[in-house]
């Protein structure tokens, strides 16, 4: 029992902490999917080093010198708490921050998190010794729970009832419990140091391990862990870019792949090739159908999409490695191995694909990786049917089904790269520059057929992120979500005319918002992505037309802003989306604080929220009435035979008289709190969530803002 509370509460607080950590420095790193990448790629090294340490010091150490080195080593590690991160590191300057974040890990929870990661093995290895004969992979299972059931607790019991400082005291006491538990095992073991049964190895037991391991165990055993890491962080990566980097949609893939380590390491039959092996075909076919279907997929469609074809490929990976377990007396390697593979994984992701690739070739990557994998373990396996060359053809047709499938995936993904003008991948995600040629379109409401004009657009992610007609007579006209009709364009085009303007702007895009600039004005836009500024001033026209003075500050807005004195902005604009996602810490209590320290008196904030999974009316309304603030919620209807697209705009001033000209009256749809739409908790740094504004989960959600003809636009 003592063993199974130690391994348990040492795999609760190893995966408790990496959620908590995550949301913590989200907000100094501009809020993006690479944020969790490069933690993970942090934890999954951390994670390889704890497994490589209690390999180590199990195969060269008496049971004495195993205990005196960890006890050691578990007295540095609470000289790291409480676990929170400081301040100082905060990132002075804009650039790839990789390095920075992974140094902050080191820094705030390496070496409690290099114990903790070390517990599983180290105390398997122990119970061998006091349990011989008996089976530590239960325990294995047991761990994979713990760290499962953490992953539930967080965005469920932890985040909304905790400050993120109170998670770290927590976190902290917590790792003293444990510190203690792993106090008395040592005691223990060292007690017992010279009893026959301690000093024995473990046997070859009678679980089904492999006697003796091969070459090809060990890199099967790397191969598959790998792939199932790949397709967590892809997957991860893949819904996080189109919805909101939060807590909830980094566990939820997480939480899967654990419970598959806890399926397949239990003992029993739950792993069959004939079934997953066929749903691995279906998870190939529905990748090729959400890749078809863009950003026009739901939310619903593309959570339920990407987690089943993860818990499918990862079901696959673990399934096999737990066929090819060794004895008990090869654990540690066994464990160490498979860390190693979940490693060289989160290298690949977040190191290796952004320098490989120029769009998000991971997923289908893992898909072909699995399906290869699976091919060679059924020719090689001698329980297989298809090994010793029987039914040769059959594997044959098989594995082209695979390769033919996977070619369609990569082949859909290569074709938008041919189309782009210009496309690049760095930290902050994909980003393409497309031409679209001029087309007729029927509107499906009224029927009315009409012209759409060439155009080009910047594409992030699923998302397009501006517009410029594609006839220079008309290159200065604002399109997409910022026209003449929309929220933006209103204030822009007649708030505080009379006078040389201050406007600032968070998102810079293609620069369309430039194209309201008057003679004496300044704008200044706040961009965390530096692809941004190159491609729209390379390829496009609204920031070298503009006939304000433009300035472009690199960095995150928040951060900037912080440091900069008072702006005195007549208008500020908040444009800020990474892919479709919401940059959460853009949203909070404290960075409206800032922004109204740069507002006017009468000065207007112009929030552009339009987003096809996520309802920011109430998120907004809670801020305004929290800062004594007026709204005004403003919606257009769609030209798109000027390119001018369905857009949610939310207006807020400190005093009524900016928002009662009659352009903008005429146009406000909803002047105060929509009844239909539920109050929420105002949304901090320390507390947010989705669940409150999520379309599909609103009881009468507002009617969905995507544009509709020839896909020019989604949001």
């Amino acid at each position: 029992m003592l063993f199974a509370v130690t391994v348990f509460i040492s795999a609760f607080l190893l995966f408790l902490v990496q959620p908590y950590i995550g949301k913590f420095i989200l907000p100094w790193f501009g809020g993006t999917p690479s944020v969790w990448t490069t933690c993970m790629l942090f934890f999954q090294v951390a994670l390889l080093g704890g497994y490589a340490y209690a390999h180590v010091i199990t195969r060269w150490l008496k049971p004495a010198g195993q205990v005196i080195v960890h006890v050691l080593v578990l007295g540095a590690a609470i000289v790291f708490l409480p676990a929170i991160p400081d301040v100082a590191w905060k990132p002075p300057d804009p650039g790839e921050p990789t390095v920075r974040i992974l140094l902050l890990l080191l820094a705030t929870i390496g070496l409690p998190y290099f114990v903790l990661s070390s517990t599983g093995p180290l105390m398997q290895a122990w119970f061998s010794r006091r349990h011989p004969g008996r089976s530590p992979y239960p325990l294995y299972a047991l761990s994979n729970l713990g760290s499962f059931l953490a992953l539930i607790a967080y965005p469920v019991a932890v985040e909304p009832a905790l400050t993120r400082p109170d998670q770290g005291w927590s976190w902290s006491i917590g790792f003293g419990v444990f510190a203690v538990l792993t106090l008395a095992l040592g005691a223990i073991m060292f007690k017992h140091r010279d009893d026959p049964a301690a000093a024995a190895t473990a046997p070859d037991d009678d679980h089904g391990g492999i006697p003796t391991v091969r070459p090809l165990h060990l890199a099967l055993w790397l191969l598959f862990a790998a792939c199932g890491s790949v397709m967590l962080l892809a997957v991860t990566n893949q819904m996080t870019q189109d919805v909101a980097v939060i807590p909830f949609l980094w566990v939820l893939p997480l939480g899967l792949y654990l419970l598959t380590f806890v399926v397949c390491f239990s003992g029993r039959s739950w792993y069959s090739r004939p079934v997953f092996g066929a749903a691995l075909v279906l998870a190939f076919l529905w990748e090729l159908v959400l890749i078809s279907m863009g950003s026009a997929a739901s939310l619903l469609h593309q959570i339920v999409g990407y987690t089943t074809m993860m818990f499918v490929v990862c079901m696959i990976c673990h399934g096999e490695v737990y066929r090819i377990r060794p004895k008990a007396k090869h654990l540690t390697a066994f464990y160490l191995v498979i860390s190693l593979g979940g490693a060289v994984g989160g290298l690949f992701v977040a190191l290796a694909a952004p320098r490989l690739f120029t769009s998000f070739m991971e997923l289908p990557a893992a898909l072909v990786a699995c399906a290869v994998l699976m091919m060679a373990v059924l020719l090689i396996d001698a329980r297989s049917p298809f090994a010793d060359g029987r039914w040769r053809p059959a594997w044959i047709v098989l594995l082209g089904v695979f390769l033919y499938l996977g070619y369609n995936n990569v082949t859909k993904i290569l074709d938008f790269e041919r189309n782009a003008v210009s496309i690049s991948r760095n930290f902050y995600g994909v980003l393409g520059v497309f031409d679209q040629a001029r087309a007729t379109a029927t509107d499906p409401e009224t029927g009315r057929t009409f012209t759409v004009p060439a155009y080009r657009y910047m594409r992030h992610g699923r998302v397009n992120h501006g517009l410029e007609h594609a006839d220079p007579a008309r290159r200065r006209e604002p399109t997409a979500y910022f026209g003449p009709n929309t929220g933006g364009g209103l204030i822009l085009s007649r708030h505080a005319v009379d006078r040389p303007r201050e406007i600032g702007i968070i998102g810079l895009g293609a620069g369309t918002l430039a194209a309201y600039g008057l003679p004496g004005d300044h704008i200044r836009y706040y961009e965390i992505n530096p692809d941004v500024e190159r491609l729209a001033r390379a390829d496009f026209h609204f920031l070298a037309d503009c006939r304000a003075d433009c300035v472009v500050a690199l960095g995150d807005a928040r951060l900037v802003m912080e440091n900069e004195p008072d702006r005195n902005y007549d208008v500020f604009v908040l444009d800020a989306f990474s892919g479709d996602a919401i940059p959460i810490h853009l949203l909070t209590r404290e960075a409206f604080e800032i922004y109204l320290r740069h507002l006017r008196d009468d000065g207007v904030i112009a929030a552009h929220i339009t987003n096809t999974h996520v309802d920011l009316r109430p998120v907004l309304w809670e801020i305004a009435e929290e800062f004594g603030l007026e709204t005004a919620f403003i919606t257009n209807e769609p030209d798109m035979a000027n390119l001018i697209g369905k857009a949610d705009w939310m207006l807020m001033a400190r005093h009524a008289a900016p928002l009662e000209d009659p352009a903008i009256v005429a146009a406000i749809d909803q002047r105060g709190r929509d009844p239909r739409v539920a109050r929420i908790t105002p949304w901090t740094d320390d507390w947010t969530s989705l669940f409150g504004v999520l379309r599909i989960l609103q009881r009468h959600p507002p009617e969905s803002p995507a544009a509709p003809a020839s896909g020019v636009m989604n949001r």
